[in-house]
């Protein structure tokens, strides 16, 4: 039977890593946890689970560090994980199923990122809201999807790249070895911790803005350093960067697309958005991002008609966008037609009937209640103050029983 390392690297992450480890411990038959400079009880609670703890000097380099940790695996297979990642146990048989396959020697598995926004764009896509049968993540009402390269042989030079978002894909496309999809998650709670992501972000973006300097015609650093100052909100930067990748790059991926675009937007410039979003959509059909930001683009211009087409277009592809429900909800009400917003709102409510955070239902209740529907409207109210209790424009419909002071 073939064995599985488990290659991790931390610091200072006592919060998190207990739950990781708990995930795995009955998955992997070794840990390898490798501490670059905990302060805090880290190294304690990996030495509990049994793992061993080499200690590496950090040198903000990430696939230095990674590569660290692959050195010390004895395992036939490696999963790399972060600690504030974890594996539910529904997983463990197909993770161990794919060990005694001969090919491929590498995998792709899902890596769920939860969030608490259903609004959130997650690498260029719109969030889910959660209805998945895992144990883990249950609590977290919305995730984004994306395939990561977390479980592979051990081969004896493999290694990682990049001395930020490092990566394993070029040692296994260098040599021409497939990698597959598993139908696996990897479960990521870090982007609900708001405080660890804003330090994440400023670090990251020095991490990316070195890396770019050091490396002047990659791709891969100017395409890092745009993700990381878009995330940082420093759209001057980002622009800058994705023009440097698509110098160097004759393919333009979504993301770099999409970032040209957001720049654009973000510095008031929604005329020079409007290509980009136009051509994401033509290249990406239903592209959640340009769906959203082409109506507002639109509506910044003044083509209100144009901008309500585009939302129309858009919830065809994704129903169940809630950002495109609201944009069109407030669409409506800026063109004073209160009407079509509670109708917008009630469809809105049959693709999610516990979305809106309590405005959708509020609409349509004081629509009913104003049409002289009160059955009909009371209803309404009661199911949105059940999903909402706090939600203050339903609290004043139940006090008052009427619409006009909702």
């Amino acid at each position: 039977m073939a064995t599985l390392s488990l290659a991790m690297i931390v610091k200072d992450e006592a919060r998190h890593l207990g739950h990781c480890l708990a995930s795995v411990k009955d998955l992997v038959d070794e840990m390898v946890i490798v501490d670059t400079g905990s302060s805090d009880d880290t190294v304690a609670i990996a030495r509990t689970f049994g793992a061993r703890v080499p200690f590496f000097p950090w040198r903000h380099d990430f696939a230095a560090a990674r590569n660290e940790s692959l050195r010390h695996c004895t395992g036939d297979w490696v999963l790399i994980l972060d600690a504030d990642e974890a594996v539910d146990a529904c997983d463990h048989p197909v993770i161990r199923r794919a060990l005694d396959r001969d090919r491929p020697p590498a995998y792709n598995l899902t890596l769920r990122s939860y969030v608490r926004d259903g609004e959130s764009i997650f690498l260029g896509q719109a969030v889910t809201p959660n209805e998945s049968g895992y144990h883990e993540g249950s609590s977290h009402p919305f995730y984004g999807d994306a395939p990561g390269l977390r479980l592979c042989r051990r081969f004896p030079d493999l290694a990682y790249r990049g001395r930020i978002h490092e990566l394993l894909t070029p040692y296994f496309a260098e040599r021409r070895l497939p990698v597959g999809p598993l139908e696996a998650v990897i479960h990521h709670f870090g982007k609900v911790d708001d405080d660890r992501e804003a330090a994440k972000a400023v670090y990251y973006l020095q991490l990316a803005q070195e890396e770019a300097r050091r490396q002047p015609r990659s791709p891969q650093a100017h395409f890092n350093l745009m993700t990381q100052a878009s995330i940082a909100g420093d759209w001057g930067l980002a622009q800058a960067a994705a023009t440097a990748f698509t110098r160097l790059q004759r393919s333009v991926p979504a993301p770099v697309l999409a970032t040209l675009a957001m720049a654009h937007l973000h510095q008031d410039r929604p005329a020079e958005a409007l290509p980009h979003l136009q051509r994401l959509l033509k290249e990406h059909p239903g592209h959640p991002l340009a769906s959203r930001q082409l109506p507002r683009a639109l509506l910044a211009l003044g083509r209100t008609d144009e901008a309500r087409a585009n939302l129309l277009q858009g919830l065809q592809s994704g129903p169940r966008d809630e950002a495109l429900r609201n944009q069109l909800i407030a669409l409506d009400l800026h063109c004073q037609q209160p009407a079509q917003a509670a109708a917008d709102a009630w469809e809105a409510l049959k693709a999610l009937p516990s979305g809106g955070d309590g405005h959708w239902h509020a609409l349509v209740a004081a629509f009913l209640m104003q049409a002289g529907q009160l059955q009909q409207g009371r209803a309404v109210l009661d199911l949105g103050l059940r999903l909402h209790p706090a939600h203050e424009g339903l609290l004043r419909l139940a006090k008052t029983g009427t619409a006009e002071k909702a």
